[in-house]
């Protein structure tokens, strides 16, 4: 019997089909029919996996909640509040070199782009204006297995260039905080902080430290090959929770303490149990602060270190112990 002139399209069934790869067969082919199969194919395809998404948001906050997908920034952004959010894992924010500003005057709370899964933020500018926002900054990690790397981050007033609650890697990004944050460039908190990087990240600030931990007690976090530059203090450590966090190969140029060891705010317990390994401190012109400084009862140890002897002060009344340890080569 002729067949009619009529486009079908069907799905030919094994003895037992495969649903996620079924055999398509076309009645004998129009242009119509060539087209359709090609569209349904692409929908398998499209929703096998995620691609990538150009974003150039006019309202915020902006939420990135697709699994396994890259953002690409494709414009300059400036906000007034919180400006990104990033909620799903295995997401790459791409900034591709453009501006995330700050206008923010007065608050609480704020910050440019914020991590809460394993997501990845690389290539961008970050910055705020002169404010007196507090509790604020430009990066926000609360997620596991968060990524931060390649941004230029310039904070100013109040503002921490980064905070980070969860656990992450942080590296090759140059940092400049200019403000009055007392917490200055990177900061980790929180009571079970553990497995984070930080390295190769170019650090200087005006005010408060380069690096600030505080919690951690189940330690872990790793900060080494960086270079801080600050007219405050150079590492400091926080809080008897604060353990078994290891230092290398770092080059801490600072006006006040180069490293510290602060009670706050448990006064009398300070941080136990961390390792400082080959790291370099230099105190600026004009300063004013120690190369090691313990404010608190404490018990930390050094190897390798280059510092000044006679530059190691501690609180009157602690009970801290320094444990300084050289590796003699012997031929």
């Amino acid at each position: 019997r002729p067949r009619s002139p009529m486009t079908t399209l069907t799905l030919a069934r094994q003895e037992k089909m495969d649903t996620k790869n079924p055999i398509l067969l076309l009645e004998p082919a129009s242009a119509t029919t060539v087209v359709l199969s090609v569209l349904f194919l692409l929908m398998i395809q499209t929703a096998a996996f995620s691609g990538t998404i150009y974003v150039s948001p006019t309202t915020f906050p902006y939420t990135l909640d697709q699994p396994n997908t890259t953002y690409v920034l494709t414009t300059d952004v400036t906000c007034d509040g919180i400006a990104f959010e990033i909620t799903a894992n295995g997401i790459v924010f791409d900034g591709a070199g453009h501006k995330v500003n700050h206008t923010k005057v007065a608050g609480h709370g704020f910050y440019g782009i914020g991590v809460r899964g394993d997501a990845t933020v690389k290539n961008f500018i970050l910055e705020n204006i002169d404010q007196t926002v507090d509790d604020s900054w430009n990066i926000y990690v609360a997620g596991v297995g968060a990524e931060v790397y390649s941004n230029a981050i310039y904070s100013r007033s109040q503002y921490k260039a980064m905070f980070i609650t969860g656990a992450a890697k942080v590296h090759d990004n140059t940092i400049y905080c200019t403000g009055q944050s007392p917490y200055g460039g990177i900061f980790l908190h929180g009571a079970n902080l553990s497995g984070n990087e930080i390295y190769n990240n170019i650090i200087n600030v005006e005010n408060g430290a380069g690096i600030y931990i505080s919690g951690g007690k189940d330690g872990g976090s790793k900060v080494h090959d960086n270079t801080i530059d600050s007219m405050g203090a150079g590492i400091v450590l926080l809080t008897g929770n604060c353990q078994k966090n290891e230092f290398r190969n770092n080059t801490l140029k600072a006006r006040s303490d180069r490293i510290a060891f602060d009670d706050w705010p448990s006064p009398g317990s300070g941080p136990f149990n961390n390792t400082f390994r080959n790291d370099v401190l230099i105190e600026k012109a004009g300063g004013t602060g120690y190369d090691i400084y313990s404010m608190a009862n404490s018990s930390n140890t050094f190897v390798d270190l280059s510092f000044n002897k006679n530059d190691v002060g501690f609180r009157t009344g602690s009970t801290a112990e320094i444990i300084i340890k050289w590796t003699l080569g012997l031929v």
